[in-house]
């Protein structure tokens, strides 16, 4: 009877050992789908559904390797994603997310063997697109594949992605750089990316710029609730990189990114060449062959200074910070006054 006692116990302890463990697996995937999707978007990153059953052992091995803040999956997903877990054992939680299994689960329906878990990589800002996915048990090398979404794969421009390769081609065809940073799995980045890919920029682009494309990588050391709104669009002159000569952030709009491409490609900056702005110390100097106009912003976006410049040289001085200085002629600078 003692024994008997004793196994008993013992079987309690393992059996709440067990449920605690599965909880613990679980619990830090959202089940609220419209609350993922409305977050997702409000922090410009991909939705990860992942389908499957609480009890299964390889759903819980799965959804360990993505939490485990060791593995390169867990920096991925913090970074590019928010998880959603639905166990579709339930027939509230699989209806909730039918859209997107509708076509597997109608497979499974008709006898064909597709083992959990089912994992959807899904852009939510673009209602709800399945952009990957994967039926079943994977090594954790497919899982890292499946989560790291490349921008560039499907475009067709040419993007290089080795500095090296990029200034040298920009110096020997005498043309100006087109930088993107961006995430594969940010929405924003793709909704631009599609826009790229249109005429008449796609044309812009492929004529006129060398693509240079740098994969967005957070910096450990700011905040992670700094506000960076991307992609981060650059246009850099090969032979001055102190010198950005127009920059944009997140979503532009596509005729002011058409009127920025027209102003940099290589006829339009023959025409500049005798017109110039740069900074020594506190002063701003202009160096213009022709009469214009330059409106002077702060970083925050304000106007500090709109001048009125005839032919010739011109300078004024400013407080100490940083500046971009806009020309009627198009050419832009951001500046550092001392």
């Amino acid at each position: 009877m003692k024994n008997f006692k004793i196994s008993t116990v013992l079987l309690l302890f393992l059996l709440s050992s067990s449920f605690s463990g599965v909880a613990q697996v679980w619990s830090e995937w959202s089940r609220d789908k419209e609350e993922v999707f409305e977050t997702a978007i409000a922090a410009d990153k991909f939705v990860l559904l992942f389908a499957g059953l609480e009890v299964c052992p390889v759903c819980q091995f799965t959804s360990g390797v993505f939490l485990d803040e060791q593995s390169q999956h867990n920096s991925i997903i913090k970074n590019d994603y928010i998880g959603f877990f639905s166990d579709f054992s339930k027939v509230d939680s699989r209806a909730d997310i039918m859209e997107y299994i509708s076509e597997d689960w109608e497979r499974r329906s008709n006898g064909e063997s597709l083992p959990v878990p089912w994992l959807y990589v899904i852009n939510p800002k673009k209602q709800g697109e399945i952009v990957k996915s994967s039926i079943g048990h994977q090594t954790e090398e497919f899982l890292l594949q499946l989560l790291t979404v490349d921008l560039t794969t499907d475009s067709e421009l040419n993007w290089y992605k080795n500095e090296n390769e990029v200034f040298k081609l920009a110096k020997d065809e005498g043309k100006n750089i087109f930088q993107l940073v961006g995430r594969g799995a940010s929405p924003n980045c793709q909704e631009v990316m599609e826009m790229l890919e249109e005429n008449p920029i796609k044309e812009l682009l492929d004529e006129n710029y060398i693509l240079w494309y740098k994969p967005f990588e957070p910096n450990p050391l700011e905040s992670p609730d700094l506000p960076l709104s991307l992609p981060l669009i650059s246009i850099i002159n090969p032979d001055n990189l102190d010198v950005v000569l127009a920059e944009a952030s997140g979503v532009p709009d596509q005729e002011a990114l058409e009127d920025m491409l027209k102003q940099f490609t290589p006829v339009s900056v023959d025409t500049m060449q005798d017109v110039d702005v740069f900074a020594n110390g506190n002063m701003l100097y202009v160096k213009t062959n022709q009469p214009l106009s330059a409106t002077i912003y702060t970083l925050t976006g304000a106007i500090a200074n709109q001048l009125s410049i005839s032919e010739g040289d011109y300078s004024i001085s400013l407080s100490k910070g940083i500046y971009i200085v806009k020309l009627s002629n198009g050419l832009v600078r951001k500046l550092v006054i001392r």
